[in-house]
């Protein structure tokens, strides 16, 4: 689908009145409208670091937590809860600190079985 239909149909495209994931949000919308197809690869294909404005403190974090909470429930309703599994989890591999040398690793050993 064009980029520019996509603009077309999630209006407002982000939401202004979210602090922490106005992204996050515009993402979840795309893919219950079915907009944008999933495309799985057995691959890393790039490695992401993970942080931003709702990870610089833990006030932030719970205030960002809540504001995902209160937005996917509305547009998933019980699939929230699955929403906020994977939170949870990306915030305890973020607090661990998971080093990029422990990614080089990871991607060295796909290599090696390759």
């Amino acid at each position: 689908m064009r980029i520019k239909k996509i603009v077309d149909i999630i209006k407002p495209l982000f939401d202004s009145g979210l602090t922490f994931s106005a992204d996050y949000k515009q993402q979840l919308l795309i893919r219950k409208k079915k907009l944008w197809k999933v495309y799985f690869m057995d691959e890393i294909i790039t490695i992401m670091p993970m942080g931003g404005k709702s990870t610089i403190a833990k006030l932030s974090f719970f205030k960002g937590f809540l504001e995902v909470l209160s937005f996917s429930y509305k547009i998933y309703s019980l699939f929230s809860i699955y929403i906020f599994f994977i939170k949870l989890i990306f915030y305890l591999i973020n607090k661990n600190k998971i080093a990029i040398k422990d990614y080089q690793k990871a991607i060295d050993s796909l290599k090696k079985k390759s």
